[in-house]
């Protein structure tokens, strides 16, 4: 789902002259809608053993893949709300580039936002 989501909140804390803390908030029902879209998105492309490819049950794939969603949806997010947040805000020293690299730091190290 490319659609960027609108529907979230920011809370601006300027820490000094150079620092700016943004936390961004997105509700639940946002995160679980564009979790099950994603599923349903990689469902045709699922191969498992018994069912046709492509047809096996939304369920399963949620099992086997779920992890995975969950944490390329959390990231697409940040990277979304964030870059809103900071275009809201009219903050122009942080550029996007540097989103994407916070989310490949997150990769990397595995973790998923709080």
């Amino acid at each position: 789902m490319n659609q960027v989501s609108t529907d979230f909140s920011h809370e601006r804390s300027d820490i000094d002259e150079v620092t700016t803390q943004i936390a961004v908030t997105v509700p639940q029902a946002e995160f679980e809608k564009r979790i099950e879209a994603e599923v349903v998105k990689l469902q045709p492309q699922v191969t498992l053993k018994g069912f046709r490819k492509g047809k096996a049950p939304l369920g399963m794939v949620k099992k086997l893949h779920g992890e995975r969603v969950r944490f390329e949806v959390s990231q697409r997010l940040i990277s979304e709300t964030l870059y809103q947040a900071l275009v809201k805000e009219e903050i122009n020293g942080l550029t996007l580039s540097f989103v994407t690299v916070m989310d490949r730091l997150l990769k990397a190290a595995n973790t998923l936002p709080a």
